[in-house]
């Protein structure tokens, strides 16, 4: 797409609804009318009216490359609000551009932008506006008309006088320092979305989403209230067509600065519930221009002879993390360094391989057991719920691990032979102990040949491998992970690591922290006082939904509300069941649930723990409310038991 957007060659339509619920949200469509453009009256050329590469529209900077175009459009005259959705390259699902010869469909705002569509790398521009109505323009107690046509010429709409189109590109830029011992010399985006809707849209407001005037928000704030729309999870597939060694990249390149850009649909990020996380990335064209510099002699002699290289990139942000693109921003990826297995010498072995910032090894999907790239699907599938870590306290304990291998995401058939999982040239690898925990021993002690089941009808055969961890050691916490990687003959690598936690019984302390009870101030029935749970960082997340049982001798503790922390948490559940004092007779018992995500927040590429939980009591008994409290997981699996005294000061 050019710099200028061909806005008059696209034809500008506004769809006319009525002005809807007062949350904003459009009425029932009244009209649907072309707009027409009004040529420059000084020189009578085609537009632009005027153009501004400087960033000023007008007064009002808006940013580079701002050009203004002069309509003239029927509205239908108006008492009530109206909604005006202006439109450029709107098409219907099939790809048929909307006209007057084929209008919107009739219905409410949301439900016909439902159905609006810019497909094939067609730019789409939309703007949504607000008006109070239509009123005719009054001159001397005469309404004022047109000289041509006798039309009404309407009074001032001030929501009207300038209207910022909103472009559904993005605009995505890619480039490299000087003191880099690489230059990009192009690029192509891969795996785009095919299709992009007309209007933005969010989930919280439906399509008439608060992005609306780029001038009047920052960045922060439109990116804050509109997450984008996934249309569909279907992309573009294969090697873009035209693409060898020396030719078919994009090498346009932005005016005094060393950045070459292409544009794409918008392309947000699967919900972390859904297993469809589909990879839209760029393969790189690179010269190494300074071999010399480089550490690793191997590839060093391996690139003077054909500096000349080829990379597939994931669009993260500098964190690894996955990045909503979203329409009308730029987003500009700087390639510092390059870190790889590979060095492809044609585009075709890069687009094979795995991604570099691949979601297989992002952290905000490292858990899931599901994962699918719409190419291939690769599951993990344990006996004991927890699919994805395993935690072993004392000694060593052995766990089976399933998984399965689609090498077509169409496709169910999968075969397991000698210890790979392989059939014509598609495979699943094993890889264990591919990373430690800083000065962490690893926890896996070995590992079985893989077991092949296969279901009687030859589909979805799968294959067992069985892990056995060491046992644990006074003191030390043993990390390990065993790496499962699925490919198709080189291409679309994908894979899940399970997590391996090899440690002795933990204690209820966060850094200096420990578990407490805050006193009372007199022996008195019905005192408050707070039984504040301390975890430590870094437990593994097969513990969780982690159940602690606290209980008070003598049942001389009844479970509150915590109000001042939020009015709609309950007390806590009451259990009966042995006894933390006495084994031989069954007791009440109070239990805290604190779950996974109550425990650790993504923050980038690692997680924040949330160490403190108190919980809120009140005595029951009249004297004696110096009681012993017992405090342990529920099982008594994972933790040391705590007592604490509750004292009277």
């Amino acid at each position: 797409m050019p710099e200028q957007p061909n806005v008059e060659a696209n034809e500008v339509y506004v769809a006319v609804f009525g002005g809807g619920s007062s949350e904003g949200r459009g009425g029932n469509l009244q009209n649907f009318v072309k707009a027409e453009i009004v040529y420059d009256p000084s020189t009578y050329l085609n537009p632009p009216i005027s153009h501004n590469l400087d960033g000023v529209f007008g007064s009002t900077p808006t940013g580079q490359g701002n050009f203004l175009y002069l309509y003239n459009v029927m509205l239908p005259l108006s008492n009530d609000p109206l909604v005006l959705d202006f439109m450029v390259g709107a098409c219907d699902a099939n790809g048929t551009p909307y006209t007057l010869d084929h209008p919107l469909p009739v219905g409410y705002e949301e439900e016909v932008l439902e159905q609006v569509y810019s497909m094939n790398r067609v730019c789409g521009f939309w703007q949504r506006k607000r008006i109070s109505g239509v009123y005719p323009k009054m001159e001397g107690g005469q309404y004022v008309m047109t000289s041509k046509k006798g039309d009404y010429i309407a009074d001032e709409i001030p929501e009207l006088e300038e209207v910022i189109l909103v472009r559904n590109f993005a605009k995505i830029s890619f480039w490299s320092k000087e003191e880099c011992p690489f230059m990009i010399q192009g690029f192509r985006l891969v795996d785009t979305p095919k299709t992009g809707s007309i209007a933005p849209y969010s989930e919280a407001q439906g399509y008439n989403t608060p992005y609306i005037d780029p001038r009047n928000s920052t960045a922060a704030s439109i990116i804050g209230t509109y997450t984008g729309h996934e249309l569909s999870y279907e992309l573009t597939s294969g090697l873009p067509s035209g693409i060898s060694n020396n030719s078919g990249w994009i090498t346009k390149w932005d005016p005094g600065q060393n950045m070459c850009y292409d544009y794409m649909y918008e392309r947000t990020i699967p919900k972390n519930s859904d297993p469809a996380f589909a990879e839209t990335g760029a393969l790189l064209s690179v010269t190494w221009t300074k071999v010399y510099l480089l550490d690793d002699e191997k590839l060093r002699q391996e690139l003077w002879g054909n500096p000349n290289r080829f990379y597939k990139v994931s669009l993260v942000d500098e964190n690894g993390a996955y990045l909503n693109i979203l329409r009308n921003f730029r987003y500009v990826f700087e390639v510092s360094n390059i870190t790889a297995d590979r060095h492809p010498t044609t585009p075709q072995e890069a687009y094979n391989g795995a991604f570099l910032g691949d979601v297989s090894a992002s952290v905000r999907t490292s858990m899931l057991d599901d994962l699918s790239n719409t190419k291939s699907r690769i599951v993990v599938a344990g006996r004991s719920g927890n699919n994805m870590s395993y935690t072993s306290i004392g000694a060593g304990k052995s766990f089976n691990i399933d998984f399965y291998f689609y090498p077509d995401a169409s496709s169910s058939e999968v075969v397991v032979t000698n210890g790979n999982y392989s059939s014509a040239g598609k495979k699943v690898s094993i890889q264990t102990d591919i990373e430690t925990n800083g000065s962490y021993p690893q926890a896996i002690a070995s590992i079985s040949d893989i077991v092949v089941t296969h279901n009687t009808n030859g589909t979805d055969n799968h294959g067992t491998i069985t892990v056995t961890l060491k046992d644990s050691q006074p003191g030390t916490v043993q990390k390990g992970k065993l790496k499962i990687v699925g490919q198709v003959e080189g291409a679309h690598a994908l894979y899940r690591e399970v997590e391996f936690t090899v440690m002795e019984k933990q204690v209820f302390v966060a850094g200096d922290v420990q578990t407490t009870v805050t006193p009372l101030a007199s022996d008195a029935m019905n005192q408050e006082t707070t039984v504040t749970i301390a975890l430590p960082d870094g437990l593994p997340r097969d513990m969780f939904p982690l159940q602690v049982k606290i209980e008070a001798q003598n049942n001389g503790l009844t479970s509150i509300p915590d109000n001042s922390v939020d009015p709609a948490i309950s007390a806590l559940p009451v259990k009966y069941g042995p006894s933390a004092f006495n084994s031989d007779r069954n007791s009440y018992y109070f239990v805290k649930t604190i779950t996974y995500d109550d425990y650790a927040t993504l923050n980038g590429t690692s997680y924040d723990y949330t160490n403190e939980f108190p919980c809120k009591f009140k005595t029951r008994l009249s004297n004696g409310n110096a009681t012993t409290i017992k405090v342990n997981d529920l099982n008594g699996e994972y933790f040391e038991e705590k007592t604490i005294q509750l004292t009277v000061e």
